[in-house]
């Protein structure tokens, strides 16, 4: 990713994200066209809590992705300076941060072309992937493994997609995914906000495969006082079975709405002149 600076007629600038492939990649036929299908599953999406792609540039051979630039970290970084600090953020920002990543992950859920649904499935739900704007928006980012049902996915035999520790069971069975994967996911996120420790801690992939697909989930209250009402949601979403998840990310989004008020985007929102970083939120 590299931080450009689109231009215009008239002195008309913009900053902008520019995403280009490792160098190590530039001719993979299949990367190439991977990043191409980003762009085209992400120009779909159109939400204040998602981030758009606005081009797709072709230079010199070379294929770029030009989104809109967001000032702010990733939740990440956020929770990882928190482990360090021991400064965690409330209950209420947590619940915040969520509720607009479901509410992006709805917009992309529902995006349709002429009126015919997509059915987009991001698939790489996880902390890397919730950027926190200094504007105090929560966005999802990266839909470069996306699933979009009319575009065919060049999936090997085998290889599964996404980061281990926020994957869903049905994606490791190799089955159809749907929404509902991406609801696991964001369960782990609020999971391990909440609880400020890894869902899945670091191991033998072998045991971590095992506990994903036998569904093992430590109650939050384990770990940290919550409420029940909070609970009973995070254990919802975290369902082995997908039809006893949520069916929307807007209906777990009412849900922690309803259990937890929101901490206000003015609230988390960043001081401003400060360095665009997680740490500075409030």
């Amino acid at each position: 990713m590299y931080l450009g600076r689109m231009v215009g007629p008239r002195g008309f600038t913009r900053l902008v994200a520019v995403k280009r492939l490792h160098t190590s990649l530039l001719h993979d036929a299949r990367f190439v066209s991977m990043l191409v299908e980003e762009a085209l599953v992400a120009s779909h999406v159109r939400h204040p809590n998602v981030v758009p792609a606005l081009d797709v540039v072709e230079d010199h051979g070379e294929v770029l992705i030009v989104s809109d630039y967001v000032e702010g970290e990733t939740l990440s970084k956020l929770l990882q300076l928190a482990r360090a600090r021991d400064q965690w953020p409330s209950v209420s920002i947590v619940t915040r941060i969520v509720v607009d990543l479901l509410r992006g992950l709805e917009a992309a859920h529902e995006a349709a072309e002429d009126g015919r649904p997509l059915h987009i499935v991001h698939c790489d739900v996880s902390p890397q992937n919730v950027m926190l704007g200094v504007d105090g928006q929560t966005r999802v980012v990266d839909f470069g493994i996306a699933k979009a049902a009319d575009q065919a996915r060049d999936t090997r035999e085998g290889e599964v997609k996404g980061k281990m520790r926020y994957i869903a069971p049905e994606q490791l069975e190799g089955v159809p995914v749907d929404r509902r994967a991406d609801i696991f996911a964001a369960g782990v996120v609020l999971w391990e906000a909440l609880t400020k420790r890894p869902f899945r801690p670091p191991g033998e992939l072998s045991k971590m495969v095992a506990a994903i697909v036998s569904g093992e989930v430590r109650r939050p209250s384990e770990h940290v006082e919550v409420s029940h009402e909070l609970e009973e949601i995070v254990l919802r979403a975290l369902a082995r079975k997908p039809d006893d998840r949520f069916s929307f990310a807007g209906q777990m989004a009412d849900a922690l709405e309803q259990a937890e008020r929101p901490a206000s985007a003015k609230r988390r929102s960043c001081r401003a002149g400060s360095r665009p970083a997680a740490a500075s939120c409030r």
